[in-house]
């Protein structure tokens, strides 16, 4: 009987104390730091690799076959639209010339004479009828075969004219001569591709989105380009987007859509060829923004605590 009252009497005073410990807390005020919540957006970007190459390169032609007379340019050179790159010999189209206007001049003064003969032969008509009635009146000329000699031969004329205005091949647009193919005194065949320029002022970066991005991306978006080869970030703008997908060659990857942007303002430092690296800002949706500090994790669940009227209520919250 004496243990039992002692195990009572200790049993008695630790409850005694787990109670005032529990009731010395629940009336003690807990300190904590409140922060206010904020209405912002969330920065999304969409990334995308390419290479930098010029808007503009102009390939041309020779547009007539003959003898190299003169190469005015170097590669490496820098030209403007309309300069005259190159010339090709004339002298056989000149001496053509001359014997095309020579056959016009036969045309034109055979029917000039056959109308005349016709002229004549109506006159003295006309004076034999004043002393005969029976006098026969000319048949008038037919100049129908006439006419289309004379057409012809102007239409040679013309394209003569047209093949030496083409013996000059001039620049097509401004920019650098990045190959040329021909040598003076060569001699060439027409359609033959005898100078390259590249307009290294106007450059875009040429590069392939993944096909979850695709849909988040418009023409017209603002975009920053950086790249390994170079020092500086250029701003751009988003100028195509192609219309279908396709895998890359040799890659067994997601589908890409081709994308260009325009890049303003290209220094010197900007070459074609290099790589770069697109990133495109998106236009974020208005949310609540709260510090990371303040978000709890139950498992996969993210909550913080919102205080209102003095008390503070567990909500749960999505991150991103």
């Amino acid at each position: 009987m004496k243990k039992k009252g002692i195990w009572g009497a200790l049993l008695f005073v630790s409850i005694v104390i787990i109670l005032s410990y529990n009731v010395y807390h629940i009336n003690k005020s807990i300190s904590v730091h409140l922060i206010a919540v904020k209405s912002g957006a969330i920065q999304e970007k969409v990334y995308a690799n390419g290479q930098i190459e010029p808007v503009h390169v102009y390939a041309q032609y020779a547009m007539l076959s003959g003898r190299v007379e003169q190469v005015k340019v170097h590669e490496g050179d820098k030209v403007v639209k309309g300069q005259v790159l190159t010339t090709l010999a004339t002298e056989d189209l000149a001496r053509q010339l001359q014997v095309e206007n020579n056959n016009l001049l036969i045309l034109q003064a055979a029917k000039k004479d056959k109308q005349q003969q016709f002229e004549d032969s109506f006159t003295a008509f006309k004076k034999q009828r004043l002393i005969s009635v029976d006098a026969d009146m000319p048949k008038k000329p037919d100049y129908t075969s006439d006419d289309l000699r004379i057409a012809n031969e102007q239409l040679t004329i013309e394209n003569i004219k047209k093949q030496i205005s083409e013996s000059e091949i001039a620049a097509q647009g401004d920019g650098i001569v990045t190959a040329l193919s021909i040598t003076e005194g060569q001699m060439i065949s027409q359609g033959l591709q005898i100078v390259t320029i590249t307009d290294t002022d106007h450059l875009q970066v040429k590069g392939y989105l993944n096909q979850l991005d695709v849909s988040k991306v418009k023409i017209s978006m603002d975009a920053s380009i950086t790249g390994d080869a170079f020092a500086n970030t250029y701003s751009g703008t988003v100028t195509y987007l192609a219309p279908i997908a396709s895998k890359l060659s040799g890659s067994s990857g997601d589908p890409v859509v081709e994308i260009h942007m325009a890049v303003a303002h290209p220094a010197q430092e900007l070459l074609p060829g290099y790589n770069a690296t697109i990133e495109i800002p998106l236009p974020g949706k208005p949310q609540l923004l709260v510090p990371q500090t303040a978000v709890s994790h139950e498992g996969d669940q993210a909550y913080v605590y919102e205080m209102k009227d003095g008390i503070a209520k567990k909500v749960q919250v999505q991150t991103g």
